[in-house]
């Protein structure tokens, strides 16, 4: 007997890597993610298995927000709700409504490169990946694709966040970095001229 369609154009597009198991849902959103040191790039491909974390770095596929993605989104979640099987769609929406708490963490998404959209304002694709997990089963998740515990591990650790500060604070901008270089420099000269000038002192 024939698969369904929509199960051949799932194997085809995102082939299973894994199995399944019970966990725990909470990823931050985009903007905090970023602001606790991670960096969010855009994945090599499409596919809703190129979602991985590691160094720092989230990647996640490029989602193109027109009404026939949307549509086709919702119908792989959708078969996936009633055969009870591969969860791929279902974590990525989840993934997604985690990540899209507000609008400007839509805009943040839409600079990587990760969402693209001709028509629609950061408000609508927000509205829409927050109201698609409404009432779904999402306990069951691939090992392969699974990052949000290595993500919230990460976001813990204090040091990355005052890294990700530093260098939003100082190195994003030029002018402000070499501000910060002259007034090392300069603390650097007058430490030498002190040391200078009290040094005949102690000598005699």
């Amino acid at each position: 007997m024939g698969g369904h369609l929509l199960d051949v154009n799932m194997e085809v597009l995102n082939p299973f890597l894994g199995y399944y198991h019970d966990c725990d849902f909470t990823v931050r959103p985009a903007t905090e993610l970023v602001q606790a040191g991670v960096s969010i790039k855009k994945a090599e491909t499409e596919s809703l298995n190129d979602i991985s974390f590691s160094n720092g770095v989230l990647s996640l596929p490029c989602f193109n927000f027109n009404s026939y993605t949307t549509t086709t989104l919702l119908n792989y979640i959708a078969y996936e709700q009633m055969h009870r099987k591969s969860y791929r769609a279902t974590y990525y929406a989840f993934l997604m409504d985690n990540i899209i708490d507000k609008a400007k963490d839509v805009t943040l998404l839409r600079q990587k490169g990760i969402i693209t959209c001709w028509s629609g304002s950061d408000n609508e694709i927000a509205s829409f990946f927050n109201c698609t997990t409404k009432e779904l089963l999402y306990t069951f998740c691939t090992d392969e694709t699974n990052v949000n515990e290595k993500l919230e591990e990460y976001c813990k650790k204090r040091w990355h966040r005052w890294r990700a500060s530093f260098m939003q604070t100082y190195l994003s901008n030029p002018w402000v970095f070499i501000s910060l270089i002259a007034a090392f420099i300069l603390l650097f000269l007058t430490i030498l001229q002190t040391l200078y000038t009290i040094m005949p002192y102690y000598n005699h």
